[in-house]
């Protein structure tokens, strides 16, 4: 997503693409924010020299009143002089470091590592802040979801392996189950189990393929298998 307002210059990567994290993928147009660093640079540098002003006259002040020349409440005003030219220093401070950080944010760096899955947005687009730019997919960690009746789910363990067959690869794929849904399919009377993939380098699996496998389960009756 983009982290700060400005048109889209360049994008340089495509669907299908694969990209690693903390690497560039395109660039904003920051004419407006390095205006206003700019501007926020000049008031930073204006505070501080009112400060420098009110500090001088409080310390002048305060050689007067020590030989009785001004009022206490000429001191005091003095002082509440100085104190606010410091906040407004501090002020100023932080709305240069607020554009700062937007300006570091608007380089348009992939936060993961993973294969551009679309573009969502055109060079030459004003983009607004937390507008999605592009989309990456991870694929590092896989899971297969499978509904198995209630019964027979109860009787696995978290943990349990288990080898599928997925569309279009010969080797089978090896899975461990990691989760067990709380609640069951009113309809189907089922529950889901979630199976583990680990590591998918090559991209051999995609979202949304299908699986089969044949899970025996202990005991020795004998079952109807499909």
């Amino acid at each position: 997503k983009a982290k700060s307002t400005g048109q889209l210059r360049r994008l340089n990567v495509v669907e299908g693409q694969f990209v690693q994290r903390g690497q560039a993928i395109g660039s904003l147009d920051l004419t407006e924010l390095q205006s206003r660093l700019a501007e926020r640079k000049a008031a930073l540098a204006a505070a501080k020299t009112a400060m420098t002003q009110a500090s001088t006259q409080w310390e002048a002040n305060q050689r007067l009143s020590e030989r009785g020349f001004i009022a206490p409440t000429a001191i005091e005003t003095s002082r509440a002089s100085l104190e606010s030219a410091k906040a407004q220093v501090q002020a100023a401070e932080s709305a240069l470091q607020t554009v700062q950080v937007q300006l570091r944010d608007a380089d348009l760096i992939a936060p993961i590592s993973g294969w551009v899955q679309k573009r969502l947005a055109m060079e030459g687009e004003k983009l607004a802040t937390e507008q999605a730019i592009v989309s990456i997919l991870n694929t590092d960690r896989l899971e297969i979801h499978t509904q198995a009746a209630a019964s027979y789910a109860q009787q696995l363990a978290l943990g349990y392996r288990q080898n599928f067959r997925v569309d279009g690869l010969k080797a089978l794929v090896a899975a461990q189950l990691s989760r067990i849904m709380p609640s069951a399919d009113p309809n189907a009377r089922a529950l889901t189990l979630v199976w583990a993939i680990s590591g998918n380098p090559d991209m051999q699996l995609r979202p949304g393929q299908f699986a089969i496998a044949s899970v025996d389960l202990p005991g020795e009756q004998q079952r109807l298998t499909l």
